[in-house]
């Protein structure tokens, strides 16, 4: 999949439903000034939602995403959506036989999750903070973060005996990295995926420094990967959340009914 530095006219075709403000559609090329590109006429890209997407709009071909021939709109619309997914347990560095854990906070939780337990093979934990959907079915098991001091016992309880413990904060919400700093055992990664954060206090040497705690950032929305730095960048992982999207059985799981 490679892309042209050159302008491409598009046509919206559908935009991200997922998000109060969409930052990205599926368009269809309908012109481009370019002569040697890889994109045709009349072929699917994923590309930022402009401000207006009435009628025919100009984008920089850098800022796309192709999608294949045939792959059903939904599964083209979830891309950026796994991409995002695949980059923040790359940058978390999950591992099999890692303890995942997730918290609320984003509509992205259901393909977070998933993609936890694809690569540590382990049940994932979910945090709830009551401020998104719960990735709930099989394979994740919900823990209510109403009660912070439940919440910690059973985090220190399922990590007793793991080789190493991964938390993904997509939440806002203070009492996310609270518990999950508290809770964590030595060694143990977190990484801070959330639109912004509540200001918070924390123990800084006890539960990070003698913990040895690793404390990363990672990407929040999918509104990353269509600058045209970061798209290059990351083009292999957008390429593997297409493979994976052409493949039944993993779309479906991804795709799974909440309870």
């Amino acid at each position: 999949m490679s892309l042209t530095r050159d302008v491409i006219e598009i046509r919206l075709e559908r935009l991200d439903d997922e998000a109060l403000a969409p930052v990205f559609g599926l368009f269809r090329i309908t012109g481009s000034g370019y002569s040697e590109g890889s994109f045709a006429l009349g072929q699917e890209v994923l590309a930022p939602a402009a401000r207006t997407v009435s009628g025919h709009i100009e984008v920089d071909a850098r800022c796309c995403i192709p999608i294949p021939e045939r792959m059903p709109a939904d599964r083209a619309m979830a891309v950026p959506r796994l991409a995002v997914a695949l980059a923040i347990c790359e940058t978390v560095t999950l591992e099999l036989g890692d303890l995942p854990i997730c918290t609320t906070g984003t509509n992205n939780l259901q393909i977070i999750a998933t993609v936890c337990r694809w690569r540590t093979g382990r049940e994932v934990l979910v945090l709830d903070l009551h401020d998104g959907p719960v990735a709930a079915g099989l394979g994740h098991r919900r823990i209510d973060g109403m009660d912070p001091q439940r919440a910690i016992d059973e985090i220190t309880r399922a990590s007793a005996s793991v080789p190493g413990l991964a938390s993904i904060v997509l939440s806002r919400k203070s009492e996310a990295v609270d518990i999950l700093l508290e809770a964590m055992p030595m060694w143990a990664r977190m990484i801070i995926a959330s639109q912004g954060t509540e200001s918070a206090t924390i123990d800084f040497y006890n539960n990070v420094h003698r913990k040895g705690a690793n404390l990363v950032t990672g990407p929040a929305s999918p509104a990353f990967l269509f600058e045209p730095r970061a798209n290059a960048d990351l083009l292999p992982l957008i390429e593997r959340a297409v493979r994976i999207l052409r493949c039944d059985e993993l779309a479906e799981s991804l795709f799974a009914p909440r309870p």
